[in-house]
């Protein structure tokens, strides 16, 4: 078996391509600058606070960062 050592950025899109996301930050707008910015700022604290951004509500349902990484995205039945 061969074994390929992936940089980070070829992680990132090869579990993006498989559709293995969650939402960050809920950050709108139209100046592209900006939110850069904000989005520069919120990654550098992830890999330090990875667990508690998952955590954290994601949705108007509940759905938290690990449920959309099971793609367990909606209303959990109350079984759950």
């Amino acid at each position: 078996m061969v074994s390929i050592d992936y940089t980070d950025e070829e992680k990132v899109e090869l579990l993006h391509s498989y559709g293995i996301r969650a939402p960050i930050s809920g950050i709108e707008g139209n100046n592209f600058h900006k939110m850069w910015r904000h989005t520069h700022k919120e990654l550098s604290k992830i890999e330090t606070l990875f667990g508690f951004y998952m955590d954290k509500q994601l949705n108007c349902i509940g759905n938290t960062g690990w449920d959309f990484v099971k793609g367990e995205i909606g209303f959990k039945s109350k079984n759950n």
